[in-house]
């Protein structure tokens, strides 16, 4: 009798729903075990108050990096419903006020950015935040500066990110990489060239984020000379199995419409994930090539991986261009059967 396992798909979202559950269950337990050790650090101050105070600042700073976490781990805001980020900063703006004669470390202030950084927050907060590092002399520290540049870029702030940056006395493979990333993201693709062969000239090592953060702003630029340029130097450093920097490259070789190379770029990858499918059916759908883009996209049904938004945009239009509504329909209700999502696209 065959035994038929579940499926790596399947396999996938269990991993995950396993994970979600623990992380609830340790934010849970850092609840009621702050509390418990604030009512210890009470009566530990009636005897001695210096050790209460660092007992008191220990369970903040142990439910800000928690929180940082749960947040920076979980991609689904439905997953960060138990962990509050407003209490999140309450309780790391009492760790600053309240507490005497205990500094925050680095540490500390990163692990909030974090947290800014994985939910749908104010602003304002991260102003905040960097009011308290610039007050806590820690401008200079990447550590604590890295999410910072990071955020500010995410946010469209780029010339903030630039002077954080700037300040920063050792800058470490994430600082260049968050800066990069930020420039490509917000349009600056020259910029982005130009700062990576800045790090290149000063020693430090590149990193797959950043060949795929430089190579984006390529694509974006239009600067696809420049591109197959870096593609040699992403030989030369061993990167060419890396998911993040061969997704990069399709895109480039996709746009640039050289799918002979996209394609043999694709078939090094060894673990395909939705953005490697999405980056070739997209370039081969705006390029004309529909039949191909039709086959690449059951080979992603073969290999278990979910459709999104992107994959159905790419299949609508390269099932137009070539007339055939009858797999139009198809591969779009196949795509809400996977997601059960989209159904406004047909």
């Amino acid at each position: 009798m065959l035994i038929v396992g579940p499926s790596p798909l399947r396999l996938k979202e269990t991993r995950k729903a396993i994970s979600f559950a623990l992380s609830s269950l340790a934010a849970s337990m850092m609840v009621v075990c702050y509390f418990e050790v604030q009512r210890l650090a009470r009566l530990i101050s009636k005897v001695r108050l210096s050790v209460s105070s660092r007992l008191s600042y220990a369970a903040k700073e142990a439910i800000v990096v928690l929180a940082s976490q749960i947040y920076s781990s979980s991609g689904d805001s439905n997953d960060r419903q138990f962990c509050d980020l407003d209490s999140v900063v309450q309780v790391f703006d009492d760790m600053l006020t309240r507490e005497q004669n205990v500094n925050p470390s680095e540490v500390t202030f990163a692990s909030v950015l974090r947290a800014c950084g994985g939910g749908n927050t104010a602003f304002c907060y991260v102003e905040q935040i960097h009011a308290r590092m610039i007050c806590h002399g820690f401008v200079n520290n990447p550590i604590a500066c890295n999410p910072l540049i990071d955020l500010y870029a995410k946010n469209g702030f780029i010339d903030s990110a630039r002077k954080v940056f700037d300040k920063l006395c050792v800058k470490d493979s994430v600082s260049w990489v968050a800066m990069i990333s930020g420039f490509s993201q917000n349009g600056y693709g020259e910029e982005a060239i130009r700062l990576f062969y800045e790090m290149h000239i000063s020693g430090i090592f590149p990193t797959p984020y950043v060949f795929s953060g430089v190579l984006s702003a390529c694509t974006k630029g239009e600067l696809f000379d420049t591109g197959e340029q870096l593609h040699a130097l992403v030989f030369k450093f061993g990167f060419c199995l890396e998911t993040y920097v061969c997704n990069a490259l399709i895109t480039l070789y996709s746009r640039m419409g050289n799918f002979m190379s996209a394609e043999q770029v694709f078939g090094k990858i060894q673990s395909k994930d939705e953005v490697s499918y999405n980056s070739l059916i997209s370039g081969l759908a705006q390029q004309g090539c529909s039949d191909r883009a039709l086959k690449l996209f059951k080979k992603m049904q073969l290999d278990h991986l979910k459709p999104d938004c992107v994959t159905i945009a790419s299949l609508i239009s390269a099932c137009a261009s070539i007339g055939a509504l009858s797999k139009g329909r198809t591969a779009t209700l196949i795509c809400d059967k996977s997601r059960n999502v989209y159904r406004h696209y047909y």
